[in-house]
Parts: structure tokens; C-alpha cells; sequence
């Protein structure tokens, strides 16, 4: 029995260590070399606008080419994963984890790392500026700031209440969307960690902050206790 029980521990030791999440600095430091498997799992635009050296682009939204690709790869060699804020990575590491690949994964993603690290911004043409985000939070009636992004799902289930509130005057409140992909230099500035992400500000003063979905009347509610 002592037997039995040792090798089911050992198992599971080797199944939860077999998917590994590493900081920022400890990624980067891992992937300064040509000699390792780089995935960046997020979309073929996202890619396009800017990403980590030496990684080779998988798109985990395409369940089909990514485990061909996928299949590809040589088990014996260890394999680090990232994506835009760590939700598609950490969905990819367990199928390749499941499937006998050792993984490291960036823990948060490039949001976090952007935040933490000295890595380089994508094309922020689209986006806006320090100065401009702190016009539009200093408005003297309610802002509400959305931190989002196309590929997040929470984000795309909130967007129509969210345009919802934002065109109906009764409830007073501005809503400003912000793109992570095109604004990555000010979520960086701002410490933006996760998406999404809603701050509302009142006469320019943070008065309270949510990450994560929230649901349409659990917002309403929290919108009308400030006006």
C-alpha cells in the first residue's frame, strides 16, 4: 500500500510540475537563447504588432492548426508559452502539458510583463497619451474607463451593456473603451495587469475599480450608488 500511495504522490508531483508559470524576469531570462521553443499563442495581428524575439506564432483561437502544429514540436525539448494577458496560455500549456511537453508559461502574460519589465511596446499610434486618458477621467460627471481588447471574451460580453449605459443619458455616466493592443505604453504606465479591468471615476477622482466580468445590474448598481 505504502507503495501504491508513493507512486500516485509522485504522479501528481510530476503532472503539477510538468506546466510551470515564471515571473517576468524569469522568463526572459530563460528565452535569451536560439535554442529553445518560443510560442506566441495570441492572433496573427497581434504578432504582426510586436512580440518576444525569436517566438514563432500558434494561434490557440485555431483549435485545428494549433495542434497540428502543435504536433510538430519535439517532446524531449522544453517549451515556453505566452500570450497577451495569460488566459489562451494557460489553456495551451494544459494541452501540451496533457500531452507529454514540458511548459513553461509567462505568468500574466505580455500585460504584466509590459508592466513589470523593460520589454518593447507594440504600435501605439492608435491609442492615446497620458495627458489625454487624464482629460477624460477628470470630467466632472461619472467616467467609467473599460480596459479591453477583441480577443478578450469577458470583455466582448460586456461591451453591449457597457455601449448600452454609455448612450443612455439617465444614467449619467461616460464610458471610455481602451484598447490594451493599441494603448500598451499607458497600460503600462498605469499598472494594468489584467483585462478586463473598469475604473469609474468621479470629477476626475478614482472612487472605485473592478477585474473581472461583472454582470449588468451588479454594475447598474454600483453606477447609481455614486451618482
Amino acid at each position: 500500500m505504502r507503495y501504491i500511495i508513493f507512486f500516485i504522490s509522485l504522479f501528481c508531483v510530476s503532472t503539477i510540475t510538468a506546466q510551470t508559470k515564471l515571473s517576468a524576469d524569469d522568463f526572459l531570462n530563460k528565452v535569451d537563447n536560439n535554442n529553445i521553443t518560443l510560442l506566441d499563442v495570441r492572433t496573427a495581428e497581434e504578432f504582426k504588432n510586436g512580440t518576444i524575439l525569436h517566438a514563432k506564432n500558434i494561434d490557440w483561437n485555431q483549435p485545428e492548426v494549433f495542434k497540428s502544429e502543435i504536433s510538430k514540436l519535439d517532446k524531449k525539448q522544453p517549451i515556453y508559452l505566452f500570450c497577451f494577458s495569460g488566459g489562451r496560455s494557460e489553456s495551451a500549456a494544459k494541452l501540451l502539458t496533457d500531452q507529454g511537453y514540458k511548459v513553461y508559461e509567462l505568468d500574466g502574460g505580455m500585460l504584466k510583463m509590459r508592466a513589470n519589465s523593460n520589454l518593447d511596446d507594440t504600435d501605439n499610434t492608435k491609442g492615446i497619451s497620458r495627458n489625454e486618458f487624464d482629460k477624460l477621467k477628470s470630467n466632472n460627471h461619472l467616467v467609467l474607463i473599460d480596459y479591453t481588447a477583441k480577443w478578450c471574451a469577458p470583455c466582448r460580453k460586456m461591451k453591449p451593456y457597457l455601449e448600452k449605459i454609455n448612450e443612455n443619458k439617465s444614467y449619467g455616466v461616460e464610458v471610455v473603451f481602451i484598447d490594451a493592443d493599441q494603448n500598451a505604453s499607458l497600460l503600462k504606465e498605469l499598472q494594468i495587469k489584467a483585462l478586463p479591468r473598469l475604473e469609474l471615476y468621479k470629477k476626475g477622482e478614482l472612487v472605485w475599480q473592478h477585474s473581472a466580468l461583472i454582470e449588468e445590474q451588479a454594475l447598474l448598481d454600483i453606477l447609481k450608488s455614486y451618482k
